[in-house]
């Protein structure tokens, strides 16, 4: 399925009692700032963990409060204390949470991936309310590398094709990852063209304007995606690779801190990222 399609801020009925969407950028790293009070959404999961270990070692940053699988460990959490909610889970908690964040109110940055259009369309709903970003990989290199890519796929000229070969450890279930998935999406939003995900003995040979997506799984790989561009007479690669999945928790990090102060609506890192360079 396709990812979200994050967008521009999206009109709602507003922000809900309490929520800071519409408030001032609380900016960090000054004496004068206070610092952003973050609560983590899935924190007994690896993801949740590093969160929650590097938001207690930046100075800018405030635990707020951590929430597990245990429904009861929302008890102890007091909204008036939480300035956005960081959330990495499961596809199948979506539904619950979208509804549960709209009514707190609070800007929610989510990294949950392998949702389904139900789990998507609670997301949308509570972007119109809230201001929410929704990346299936956090890592800021992945966010660069797509911004490369949809130049490339503006820029160059009709007789130029893509491959994407993606690395993972092989614990990794879903093949391929969903960003070889979003990083064809960049490129067919501007071109178009078939995906062909893996080949084998019988297939056909491959059409023009085709994007052929190949996995690997190895053992120690993070991740690791590399774009193939070429026309026959030159060609070129972009490659990304986490050496560690503290990448994603830093992307993440920075993520948020941009989100906070946005209108409600649904962002993705491509967003942050054309902020950044100010288009």
């Amino acid at each position: 399925m396709n990812p979200l399609r994050p967008s521009r801020p999206v009109p709602g009925p507003g922000p809900a009692m309490g929520s800071t969407a519409g408030a001032p950028f609380r900016s960090s790293g000054t004496a004068e700032s206070e610092p952003l009070r973050l609560l983590v959404v899935g924190s007994n999961g690896r993801m949740g963990r590093k969160l929650c270990t590097a938001i207690e070692a930046a100075k800018d940053l405030e635990l707020a409060g951590s929430v597990d699988s245990d429904p009861d460990s929302w008890n102890a959490i007091d909204p008036r204390k939480v300035d956005a909610v960081v959330e990495f889970t499961h596809a199948s908690a979506i539904v619950g949470l979208a509804s549960r964040l709209e009514a707190l109110g609070k800007p929610w940055l989510s990294g949950t991936t392998g949702l389904d259009e139900q789990e998507r369309h609670a997301i949308e709903h509570t972007a119109a309310r809230v201001p929410v970003l929704w990346a299936a990989n956090t890592s800021l290199g992945v966010a660069l590398l797509r911004h490369w890519l949809r130049e490339a796929a503006e820029l160059l000229p009709p007789d130029w094709e893509l491959e994407i070969v993606e690395t993972h450890h092989t614990g990794k279930k879903d093949a391929p990852s969903g960003t070889a998935l979003a990083l064809a999406e960049v490129y067919r939003e501007v071109r178009g063209g078939k995906l062909m995900l893996g080949r084998g003995r019988e297939s056909d040979p491959r059409e023009a304007g085709e994007i052929g997506i190949q996995s690997l799984r190895l053992p120690g790989v993070v991740g690791e995606h590399r774009v193939h561009l070429s026309n026959g007479a030159e060609s070129f690669e972009l490659t990304h690779r986490a050496h560690d999945r503290v990448a994603f928790v830093l992307g993440a990090l920075e993520a948020v801190r941009w989100l906070v102060g946005r209108p409600a609506g649904l962002y993705g890192l491509d967003d942050w990222a054309q902020d950044r360079l100010g288009n």
